[in-house]
């Protein structure tokens, strides 16, 4: 009986990502289309995320937002006779939070937070999504990519709230702090003891869950000499579990 509960999580959890990203589909459609043709095959996305059923498993349900894909596939390359939501939001779950993938610091960052949260929890019982919904040449947008995915797109906000995780943990470095701001807006930042950039992400308009934070990408926490970086990593993971 429990194993069906989490499965009926998952498909309404699925069906009101999929309301979601169709509801925002035909703006972001002619936004693209404004652009360039050059410029929109640098563009891989939308990413678009699907949910796990191992995830209405966990104790404690963890998403991990971080700041954009690294290639990823492309909304217009999708064959006419294929729906692009369920072809992208199938590229998400097919990829599996990075089971088979080469080990990068991000994904070694959020295995490592999904198991000190639940560590006799599920495989799949965390998720991922980002800041932002398109990469460009395989790295982050510029300024004006940004903008289209904030403005155009503006999906993050509804994903948290239909995933409702327990748990947030936003990885982006400072440049993003302005477009987290734009997509939270009102969003106030409460540093951990001394540690730069670790965050307690204070949200008065209730999107994000008490337990919200920011730090650090893992590409710049790695580049710590040895020592401040096992601190840092060990105070992030103390205060997932402290409030």
């Amino acid at each position: 009986m429990e194993e069906t509960d989490h499965q009926q999580d998952q498909q309404r959890a699925r069906g009101q990502l999929r309301e979601l990203y169709g509801r925002h589909w035909p703006t972001l459609m002619r936004a693209l289309g404004e652009l360039p043709a050059n410029e929109k095959e640098r563009l891989s996305g939308p990413f678009l995320m699907d949910v796990f059923p191992e995830y209405f498993q966990a104790p404690k349900k963890l998403l991990v937002v971080g700041q954009q894909t690294r290639g990823w596939g492309q909304a217009w390359k999708v064959p006419p006779d294929e729906d692009p939501i369920e072809y992208l939001m199938g590229i998400y779950s097919g990829f599996h939070l990075a089971e088979d993938y080469l080990p990068t610091p991000f994904w070694g960052c959020a295995w490592q937070l999904s198991r000190k949260l639940n560590p006799t929890g599920p495989n799949y019982g965390y998720l991922w999504t980002n800041l932002f919904k398109f990469d460009q040449d395989a790295r982050g947008p510029g300024g004006s990519i940004k903008k289209l995915s904030c403005e155009g797109f503006p999906v993050l906000p509804d994903e948290v709230k239909i995933t409702a995780p327990d748990v947030v943990v936003i990885l982006t470095g400072p440049s993003n702090y302005y477009w987290l701001k734009a997509i939270f807006p009102g969003l106030r930042f409460e540093q951990i003891d001394d540690f730069p950039a670790l965050s307690r992400l204070i949200d008065s308009h209730g999107r994000l869950p008490e337990k919200s934070f920011r730090a650090y990408h893992p590409n710049y926490i790695l580049r710590m000499p040895g020592e401040e970086r096992e601190r840092y990593y060990g105070r992030l993971l103390q205060a997932l579990c402290d409030l």
